[in-house]
Parts: C-alpha cells; sequence; structure tokens
C-alpha cells in the first residue's frame, strides 16, 4: 500500500452513483423539450430492436424496464453502436412497467438517448450541462491526467486493484457495458457540492430537482423507485430518506439524505464492499440513529 492520505480532494470511484448524474443528464434535456420521458426510446434510438424500443425512459430510470443487470463484463470491448444491437435486444424479464429489476443496462440506454440527441460523447454533455455548472470540478469518467496523489487505488485483500480511469481509457470509448450506469469518480468534496446542487444551491433548474428528489414508483415495504435513488419511507408513506450507493466489490461508496433532518451523510472506502459497509455502520451517532442500515 502507498500510505498516502485519502483526503476529501482524493479522487475515487462512486459506482452506481453514476445513475443519479445519468438521470440528471436525461431530465436536463427532458426540461429543454428534447426528449419526452413518457414516449417510447425507439423515437430517440435509431434501429433498436423490439420490444425494448416501445420502453420509456421513465422505465429505465426506474428499473422497471424489464431489461436485465447486465450485459457482459464492465471492461469487455463494446461499443455504442454494438450495445445497441446486443445489449439492447435481450429478452425483456417482464412486460415494461408491470414490476421492477435493478438494471445495468437500463442506464446505459439512457447515456445511449443522451447521445443521439445531443450529438455529443455522453461525457461531453455530462461535463457540460451538469457537473461545471454544479460546481463539480473533479468528477468524471476520463481525467486529464492521473497523479497518484489525486486519485484513490482499490486494495483487495492486500492486492492492489488500481483505478478504474486507466482501464476505461485503454478501451478507447468502447466500454458501453459502463457507460451510464458507473464507472465515474469523484472526490468527497465535489459530492458535498453535488448535495449542494440537490438542494437548490446550484444550477439545477427547479422542474429538474423536483423530479430527481421525488419517489416515482409505489412504495413496497417502505421503499419506491426514483430516477438514480431510493426513497425510504415511513408507514404513512411520507419521505424520511433518500439515497444510493456504489460498488465494484473494491470500492464501495454511500449517499444519504434525510431532507426533513437536514442530514447528509457521503462515505467512501477503497479496501473492498464489505469491509467498507462494516465501517460504515459503525459512524458513531450518525449511521445508527439517523440512517436505515440497509445497504
Amino acid at each position: 500500500k502507498r500510505s498516502i492520505a485519502f483526503t476529501p480532494q482524493t479522487i475515487a470511484q462512486i459506482g452506481s452513483l453514476t445513475k443519479q448524474f445519468s438521470a440528471t443528464a436525461i431530465l436536463q434535456l427532458a426540461e429543454a423539450g428534447d426528449v419526452d420521458i413518457a414516449a417510447p426510446i425507439k423515437n430517440y434510438i435509431p434501429e433498436i430492436a423490439s420490444p425494448v424500443g416501445e420502453v420509456t425512459s421513465h422505465q429505465l430510470l426506474t428499473h422497471s424496464s424489464g431489461l436485465p443487470e447486465y450485459c457482459g463484463d464492465d471492461f469487455e470491448r463494446l461499443s455504442r453502436d454494438e450495445f445497441v444491437r446486443s445489449c439492447l435486444s435481450l429478452p425483456l424479464l417482464f412486460e415494461p412497467g408491470t414490476d421492477v429489476a435493478y438494471s445495468n443496462v437500463g442506464y446505459g440506454a439512457i447515456a445511449a438517448i443522451v447521445e443521439f440527441v445531443t450529438l455529443q460523447p455522453f461525457e461531453s454533455y455530462l461535463e457540460e450541462a451538469v457537473l461545471r455548472p454544479n460546481g463539480l470540478e473533479a468528477t468524471g469518467h476520463l481525467f486529464p491526467k492521473d497523479s497518484d496523489a489525486e486519485f484513490a487505488r482499490g486494495y483487495l485483500d492486500g492486492r492492489d486493484m488500481g483505478n478504474i480511469a486507466g482501464q476505461i481509457r485503454a478501451l478507447d470509448n468502447n466500454w458501453w457495458n459502463l457507460e451510464g450506469n458507473g464507472g465515474m469518480q469523484a472526490s468527497t468534496l465535489d459530492m458535498h457540492a453535488w448535495y449542494k446542487a440537490l438542494n437548490g444551491d446550484r444550477a439545477l433548474r427547479h422542474n429538474v430537482l423536483a423530479q430527481l428528489t421525488t419517489p416515482h414508483s409505489p412504495w413496497v415495504d417502505g421503499v419506491a423507485e426514483g430516477y438514480g435513488w431510493y426513497f425510504r419511507g415511513d408507514d404513512n408513506g411520507r419521505l424520511r430518506q433518500m439515497s444510493h450507493s456504489g460498488s465494484d466489490g473494491v470500492f464501495f461508496s454511500y449517499y444519504g439524505h434525510r431532507p426533513d433532518e437536514g442530514v447528509f451523510m457521503y462515505f467512501v472506502g477503497n479496501s473492498g464492499e464489505e469491509p467498507t459497509k462494516n465501517a460504515l455502520r459503525e459512524v458513531p451517532g450518525i449511521l445508527t440513529s439517523n440512517f436505515d442500515k440497509t445497504l
């Protein structure tokens, strides 16, 4: 191990927290009138196969599309067009809108829609329209430089597992099993800036904010799906907490916010998912008293 301090400026993987940024990207396009999230995605993705083409962006965002969780290994070389042809032609697990099943493939489809509508690479649009306007200067998939002092490396059972940016860069834009659903990195300071953006202190439009911070599915056992979030409610269905986690088995990140209490927590570790979860559960006076322990 390198024995370099993990500071609020250190950039580390956020895993599936990527999804909330993808959701923001398409919601901003909807706010501008460029996308209708209630319309079939075949309106935006050329040559998409049926029945996936009839799925809506809303169903992709709420994991109710019926698309499976995975389409292959995260670092399998896969272009956007190959993703559309192969991953978006997979059999659906259920009729869209009738059930919920977590789908990374669905959020890859969100990224594809953004690219086809904006005629820009997904990362470029995300940086220009979502990240930089909201004060996130150390967040993204690709970075212009890699400094050992800036980027956390992952460790698993004492083995150095490296940093995801190099693996993504080596694929030369052909990493569509991760696009839109994972692979992003961020500093803790940037995640705090994102928290402020989600609370109206930055550049997000009111309608986009409202959709990002509202449950969009019926409550089931106190949990509802949002756009890149899980929402937890009390016995009367009133919102108590919005949260999500992300992991690749090495890095683990957790974002939690209890709006009524004004409590926010971001936690990230680079030494394995389970050890980090265990450490998170032991945070005194925060998780035990204010946050659900279900991660």
